[in-house]
């Protein structure tokens, strides 16, 4: 048994002395995920972020662990101060600087946005799993922006635990990045349903309902009605 665990210990420390887990290809991913949600503040207001919703639902949601998210900690008419904050601080993440430091930071202003607002996608969904998924590698990185070069291997046990975990966090990052893009493809495989069932809701659907659902006026719900119609047929078409 001591010898299983000595071949594994001795695994692990030739993985961890000869590859370097804090790389400026980590730093563009850091880069692009705190970028996108940056875009995603700057771009749209936040009346279209934090809209109501069917039921009485008011934005921002701030029921049990998601009172602890940014737009639960300032008044309601504050969102879009807040809104902009969070794009500056994700400014800084996709800057590079201070990984250890802005990693929790941008986990948090992920989170925010993925549990406080009503109109997000699975794109901001991921944003906040990533985001929380790579703090065990920022919180091992010693350089001060994660552009640069990886500091040299020290040989030590303590260094060689920092790489081992950065290292592992980021086999789990790729097997979840790999899982999403798995189930996607997946759903995709379902497309003639899914056509089926959103054409039937255009066809079966009165148009004041429509507009209700879409909360547009009966004009622009005729025209989502025949749209929506037209598009349908067209997918059906393609998918049979």
């Amino acid at each position: 048994m001591l010898t299983l665990l000595e071949g594994l210990g001795a695994r692990g420390r030739s993985w961890a002395r000869a590859v370097d887990p804090w790389t400026n290809v980590y730093g563009l991913a850091r880069t692009l995920i705190a970028g996108s949600t940056a875009m995603t503040l700057a771009f749209n207001r936040t009346t279209t972020l934090f809209v109501p919703a069917a039921g009485g639902i008011r934005a921002p949601l701030c029921d049990g662990v998601r009172g602890g998210g940014l737009y639960c900690l300032v008044p309601e008419h504050d969102l879009g101060l807040a809104r902009w904050i969070a794009v500056a601080l994700l400014l800084v993440v996709a800057s590079g600087y201070r990984p250890r430091f802005t990693g929790v930071l941008h986990w948090w202003l992920a989170f925010s946005l993925q549990a406080n607002a009503l109109t997000i996608d699975g794109g901001d969904n991921a944003a906040a799993v990533l985001s929380l998924l790579l703090i065990p590698v920022t919180l091992t990185d010693p350089r001060k922006w994660h552009w640069q070069k990886a500091p040299a291997v020290a040989n030590t046990a303590s260094d060689d635990a920092l790489r081992l975990v950065a290292l592992v966090t980021l086999v789990v990052v790729r097997v979840q990045v790999a899982g999403i893009y798995f189930h996607a493809a997946i759903g995709k495989l379902d497309a003639r349903r899914r056509a089926v069932l959103e054409a039937h809701y255009f066809e079966e659907r009165p148009l004041h309902d429509v507009a209700r659902d879409f909360k547009v006026s009966s004009q622009r719900a005729s025209q989502l009605h025949l749209s929506g119609l037209e598009q349908m047929r067209k997918h059906l078409a393609v998918v049979a």
